[in-house]
């Protein structure tokens, strides 16, 4: 993985030089400041990349699923945090725009893309006798050979007009980098793929478009003759949908050319349906009486229909929005009114089994055909509902008869306030539960010392309070200032805490800039942090912290903790530890000049 890592700095600098990416972008993805120095913050520290296996469930009958038939497997990459993630995170979308534009026409993004096409179909062609077909490309990831990956994309940024030389030179380079050092680890081992492309990877899509389109349309197109018989083409990944303008056995033929040809590229189409009705996406298409494509929901046969339950512990709204959208699914989805009607039905005993009221259903029912048909009148719309006039007030008991008051009086002020609603929100009053919150902030006020001007617990027998300095005292770290805090003792815990090496500081005064500070957290309490690295003060485990690894290589004769003074200068919340740490590393630069250089031993 350190191999790797360095590849892809020498690669990123190197056209970050030409001027081919800017010096955000080399940051972006390496974590190398302005001095190309590592960042400290962890987000830029890779973790091996992992494979698991997906279990296509859906591939089985109900009879198999009852039998317990174990699925077919396919292998993904779960590449996210490893060393080659941030690179494809900054190509994804370059080439997402570059594919697109490639692809044309050919592209869909999802189902609601697809219907606005087979609507666009259905006004300009009429009375053709037609047949639909679903074509699918089998293991298209791991069949891509990767050098003719790279040919695919070479044309496409050819002909693309958007992104400048240099990005596409860039994107080239990375995408060649990526497919060669592309790996995964499995049971403390690494593996890299002899075949394919990762499946799973950031920019796998973009370039398994391109390839397609490139192989479809540019090698195979002038050597099929059926092809001309293709009235609409338009593929989702390796999911094809076409409407055919001939006889089945001619499809049937269609396929087996397509096989012969892109056999020379290592792709086999395989499964292919044919007629007057196929399932393509979550959608049946069908032909009517007059050839127009007409469309309904499809749900696999093991789809068992089940949605969020109302007993959950979730808010109230939520079970609304998912009751709302799948509504609109159904309507936005059928294109004729009887099998809306139906799909709406059977929706709504779905609904009603996972708990929804059907008196509720029945009401929403409305608003979701007064979003299909006309969006900008929506209630739900955000900006749409009619103006509040909201007073405040203090909770008492008469506010339901306050409410019931201005119900009563709508009328009256309408002509007055126009569509403007009057409301009464009460303010939240006090309850045990607010007392003990408010009170728990004082158990986790930070621990204040006896002495307020210093940081020392006072407590007989700690070892730690020699170290602590005194409140206002200033450490000089990389020619800035840190004044000492107080309110803080070496019983505080989760807080940020500073090092420094009186030995190396008092030689600042004489012109010698030394290495001597260090920055760091701890969620525990911070004398118990400081006995961790106590006990590193030894010849088998001084490599195990900054502070003992520091001492080692340059003050041996006083190889002791003793040389350091320390202060701890925030209390945070746990959560916010890491984003604490980096702050100040960044403002006082102890990463680059700094302990915190310091590669120590986990």
């Amino acid at each position: 993985m350190e191999e790797t890592k360095k590849k892809i700095a020498a690669t990123v600098l190197a056209h970050q030089r030409a001027g081919n990416i800017t010096e955000k972008d080399k940051t972006v993805i390496t974590g190398l400041n302005e001095q190309n120095n590592m960042k400290h913050n962890p987000e830029y520290k890779a973790v091996p990349p992992k494979i698991w296996p997906i279990f296509k469930v859906h591939k089985l009958s109900q009879l198999q699923i009852e039998q317990r038939v174990t699925p077919p497997q396919r292998f993904i990459n779960a590449a996210k945090y490893g060393p080659l993630y941030r690179l494809g995170q900054w190509s994804s979308p370059h080439l997402t725009k570059i594919s697109r534009d490639y692809c044309g026409e050919e592209f869909i993004l999802d189902t609601p893309h697809l219907l606005r096409q087979i609507d666009e179909f259905n006004r300009e062609h009429t009375g053709d006798d037609l047949l639909l077909a679903t074509l699918d490309v089998e293991a298209l990831y791991p069949s891509i050979n990767p050098q003719l990956a790279l040919t695919a994309m070479a044309e496409a940024f050819a002909e693309d007009s958007t992104k400048s030389d240099g990005i596409k030179a860039a994107l080239k380079d990375f995408t060649e980098l990526s497919l060669e050092e592309s790996f995964v680890t499995f049971r403390g081992s690494c593996y890299k793929p002899l075949i394919g492309i990762p499946t799973g990877g950031c920019d796998s899509r973009q370039i398994a478009d391109i390839f397609l389109h490139w192989l479809m349309f540019t090698k195979m197109k002038d050597h099929i003759s059926q092809w001309s018989s293709i009235q609409l083409f338009k593929r989702f990944i390796d999911d094809c949908f076409i409407i055919w303008k001939g006889l089945k056995h001619q499809f049937s033929l269609f396929v087996s050319n397509l096989n012969a040809v892109a056999e020379n590229f290592e792709i086999r189409f395989g499964s292919w349906e044919i007629g007057r009705s196929v399932n393509f996406l979550d959608l049946t298409l069908y032909l009517d009486d007059q050839n127009k494509v007409q469309y309904k929901i499809y749900t696999k046969p093991t789809d068992a229909r089940n949605y969020l339950r109302t007993d959950s512990f979730h808010p109230t709204h939520v079970f609304r929005s998912v009751a709302f959208s799948q509504m609109l699914r159904v309507v936005s989805r059928n294109s004729q009114d009887d099998t809306r009607f139906e799909d709406m039905e059977q929706l709504k005993k779905d609904l009603k089994r996972s708990g929804h009221e059907l008196g509720q259903l029945e009401n929403l029912e409305p608003l979701v055909y007064r979003r299909y048909v006309a969006p900008e009148d929506d209630p739900f719309v955000p900006g749409t509902t009619p103006e509040s006039l909201v007073f405040p007030v203090n909770y008492m008991r008469e506010i339901p008869e306050l409410r019931k008051l201005l119900k009563e009086i709508e009328r009256v002020v309408q002509p007055v306030l126009g569509d403007t609603k009057i409301k009464v929100a009460t303010r939240k009053g006090t309850s045990i539960g607010n007392r003990v919150i408010r009170n728990s902030a004082i158990g986790r006020a930070p621990v204040r010392s006896l002495d307020q001007e210093t940081q020392k617990c006072a407590s007989s027998g700690c070892k730690c309070c020699k170290h602590m300095g005194r409140s206002g005292d200033i450490f000089n770290i990389n020619r800035s200032e840190l004044a000492v805090p107080n309110g803080y003792n070496c019983k505080t815990a989760d807080c940020i805490y500073v090092a420094q090496c009186t030995l190396c500081s008092s030689l600042r005064s004489e012109g010698i800039l030394l290495e001597d500070t260090y920055i760091g957290q701890t969620s525990q309490k911070f004398h118990k942090r400081v006995n961790g690295h106590r006990a590193c003060f030894n010849a088998v485990d001084y490599k195990k912290s900054a502070l003992s690894l520091h001492a080692m290589e340059n003050h041996l004769d006083h190889f002791d903790i003793g040389i350091y003074k320390m202060a701890v200068l925030k209390e945070v919340n746990p959560r916010r530890l890491n984003r604490e740490e980096f702050r100040f590393i960044e403002k006082f630069q102890t990463n680059s000049f700094g302990l915190n250089r310091c590669k120590v031993e986990r």
